[in-house]
């Protein structure tokens, strides 16, 4: 047997490690984020109907309230009306993706992590405000054309509407994340 010497091993002193604390942590935040908002979607949908319901109110005649997911609104005249959030109607399912693709790229140094931040606030809130004038329209439609206003908000309208403000949210997360730093 012949003993060979291996090669030396490089220092890594002085070479940037992958992966830095703070993206780490970053990261973790992110998916902690992503994790509880799906396992506390009631709770999210309960506030996202008290939410609604105040903006409803600012649109529709008569009162509005919310009791857990429901919102009733145009409550005080010759009936009330209600919708319910649910799970896929949610803002929850908006924003988990968006959250999930900051994750991903916030652990790699080319991307910085202020533009992740960055990117993900502004996406989010376009998410979030594009939901929030879906419920409206969906409601202002209801309560002036009844079941049919309904329908045509609820799957046409208000879908295609939540849909398109959704990609541009995603590309907005993803131009501001690739942007360079300032």
């Amino acid at each position: 047997m012949t003993d060979h010497a291996l090669p030396p091993v490089a220092s890594h002193r002085g070479a940037r490690a992958l992966v830095t604390a703070p993206r780490l942590a970053l990261t973790i935040a992110l998916i902690a984020a992503t994790v509880f908002l799906l396992a506390a979607h009631e709770l999210v949908r309960t506030v996202e109907a008290r939410i609604v319901a105040l903006a409803i109110g600012l649109v529709v005649p008569g009162t509005s309230d919310s009791v857990a997911d429901v919102v009733v609104f145009a409550a005080g005249g010759p009936g009330g009306l209600g919708i319910q959030i649910s799970f896929m109607c949610s803002t929850v399912v908006l924003l988990a993706p968006l959250l999930l693709t900051a994750a991903v790229v916030a652990p790699f140094r080319r991307f910085s992590a202020r533009n992740v931040v960055r990117g993900l606030a502004v996406s989010s809130l376009i998410a979030v405000a594009a939901n929030l004038a879906r419920f409206v329209m969906i409601a202002y439609a209801y309560h002036s054309w009844g079941g049919d206003g309904f329908d045509v908000t609820h799957h046409l309208v208000g879908s295609l509407f939540v849909i398109a403000c959704f990609v541009v949210a995603f590309a907005v997360l993803v131009r501001t994340v690739g942007r360079p730093t300032p």
